[in-house]
């Protein structure tokens, strides 16, 4: 007795690695984060467009908090690649330490972009300490001594 498992279909097309167009930046959201990070080539690129539009579905289509979260990706895989080796004449380098500094100052410039979008109001706790006349005006009631 055998089952034949069933057949999923779906009706999604298969979505390219790696894709922008700059004539689009005003409308896809996907290439706004491409753009902002400065993944716009494919030979060097480090996102594929799934990696992004994750980053995007998970801050509610936010483009500023998905690059955000696609340079705290990124920062990992610069820094692990070690610190080099040398064996006789061979050699090979780690990361840069100029190309770790960058994605660290990008991801330091995307958080204090937000924090001017997200700084909270601050609201009077209760009433005003200050009054009229409290810098030493007098009180001008209909009995003035003065």
């Amino acid at each position: 007795m055998s089952e034949e498992s069933p057949v999923i279909e779906t009706s999604e097309e298969p979505t390219s690695d790696f894709s922008y167009d700059p004539a689009q930046l005003a409308t896809n959201k996907l290439y706004q984060v491409r753009f902002r990070i400065g993944d716009t080539e494919e030979s060097t690129a480090h996102f594929k467009d799934a990696e992004i539009q994750f980053a995007l579905d998970s801050s509610g289509e936010n483009v500023l908090e998905a690059c955000i979260s696609c340079v705290t990706a990124i920062l990992p895989r610069v820094a692990s690649g070690g610190e080099g080796f040398k064996v006789g004449p061979y050699q090979e380098n780690g990361p840069s330490a100029g190309s770790l500094a960058y994605w660290t100052k990008l991801l330091n410039d995307l958080k204090a972009e937000r924090s001017m979008y997200s700084s909270p109001k601050m609201a009077p706790a209760g009433p005003s300490i200050f009054h009229y006349g409290m810098m030493g005006q007098h009180d001008h009631s209909a009995v003035d001594p003065y």
